[in-house]
Parts: structure tokens; sequence; C-alpha cells
């Protein structure tokens, strides 16, 4: 409340009208996968369970999400709640499941203009938004990892429950293809 009462702030968030289009990207908690077959399951090394402090993350050049990075060195406990609450990725900063946006009151906030439960009616209002999706790069131990899951989170999850977060999508070969393999199958592991 108090950096949204700054004079600057007050500013940017009364121009934020003005924008046509919201380039954003996300960020995979690496709760879930999204198999070769096209299936969605928990993944087998990081259950839907509280999972520490943020060592098992590989340290700060591993972590898929820095939200989660710092949920676990800052909030534990709200950490542990996301993931309780289905958190699949972050998009904005902000956390989000299979079935939309994850509004819990933690310790660590998302510093942004606009809320992901937002979106929708932006972009119904002619608002564009670009989400970009690269895989991770050649360092931390996510190398190369596609961002699939983040995805088919943006999309509205597998059943498509909530409405899509984005307009445009600009994300590589691998990610696009483990959501449409997913969208191919009815299987559900999780």
């Amino acid at each position: 409340d108090m950096l949204a009462r700054e004079p600057l702030m007050e500013e940017a968030a009364g121009a934020f009208g003005l924008v046509d289009i919201l380039v954003t990207s996300g960020s995979s908690w690496r709760v879930v996968e999204l198999t070769e077959a096209g299936k969605i399951r928990w993944r087998p090394e990081m259950p839907p369970i509280a999972i520490g402090n943020g060592s098992e993350e590989g340290g700060r050049g591993g972590a898929p999400s820095q939200l989660r990075r710092l949920m676990g060195e800052h909030d534990p406990a709200g950490r542990t709640e996301l993931i309780d609450a289905g958190v699949v990725a972050d998009i904005l900063w902000q956390p989000l499941s299979f079935e939309g946006p994850i509004e819990l009151d933690t310790d660590v906030k998302a510093m942004t203009l606009v809320k992901l439960e937002e979106l929708p009616e932006l972009i119904a209002g002619g608002m564009k938004v670009l989400l970009t999706l690269g895989p991770y790069g050649d360092k931390g131990s996510h190398k190369g990892s596609h961002k699939g899951d983040v995805l088919m989170a943006a999309l509205g999850g597998p059943s498509r429950a909530a409405r899509p977060l984005f307009t445009h999508l600009v994300c590589d070969h691998r990610t696009a293809g483990s959501v449409v393999r997913a969208s191919e199958t009815d299987a559900l592991d999780a």
C-alpha cells in the first residue's frame, strides 16, 4: 500500500490505461510436468507438499522461478500454501494454477500495475498481451527444460476452466509441442 501511494507509482498506475500491448513472460514452479506422451503429472522429485526452504533449487541460478525462490527464503509457509493451492507457475510475479490466478495473502507480494485476474477483461476490452516463453538456458539444474506447464496454465489449464491470459504468444517448439500433445490426450495423471 505504501508503494502504491508513491507519486511515481500513482502516475504509472494512472497511465496504464494508455497501454496497448503488455509484454510478459512466465516461470515454472516445476511442481508438475508435461510428459513426452502429453500427460500432466506431479514431478516425481517434487510432490505437491511442503518442500523446504529453497535449497533444493540448486542455489540462485538454478531456480525455475525467482518468486518461488524468494518465497522459500522469506515466506516458506506461504510458499507451501501456494503449492497446496495448486500453483504451477507465475506470470507478472503472481502465482497461477491450472484453474487461474491464486489469491493468497503471503509475505512476498508482486509489485505490478495489473493483476492476473484482470487480464481477461483487459483483453476483452482490446488490449493485446504478448506472452513470451523460452526454454531455460544452459545454466542451472533445469537447463533446456521447456515451459509447457506455464503455457498450459496461461491457457486456462487442461480443462480450459479459466480464460487465457494472453492474446499473442512467442515460444519454442518444445513448449508448444508439449501443450499440443497434452491437449490431444484425455489422461491426467495428477
